[in-house]
């Protein structure tokens, strides 16, 4: 058995901290996980509504995870929205 350890992003496509807050009461990580959580930066809607706020979170939350180098730390992410998002269509996702 392996004592590799798979490292998770769990990934709020808004700005509301409040939800990642609540993601983390709900969220267990099985044996052999890492979670780590992520609140799209202030320039992200507040909630995701409509195609618009869902694109417009998508390029902030793409844009601020592959400029810091967030994308290559992990082996990979959960994009929890309430609504189909734009993140799980990306390359984000693996």
């Amino acid at each position: 058995m392996s004592n590799t350890i798979i490292s998770l992003l769990i990934l709020n496509p808004n700005s509301s901290q409040s939800v990642t807050d609540g993601l983390k009461q709900v969220l267990v990580a099985p044996p052999g996980v890492k979670l780590d959580f992520y609140t799209a930066p202030k320039d992200a809607p507040t909630q995701i509504m409509d195609l618009t706020t869902g694109v417009q979170s998508g390029a902030v939350c793409f844009s601020n995870l592959q400029g810091d180098g967030t994308i290559e730390a992990y082996d990979g992410f959960l994009v929890c929205c309430c609504k189909v998002h734009y993140c799980s269509d990306s390359d984000i996702v693996g």
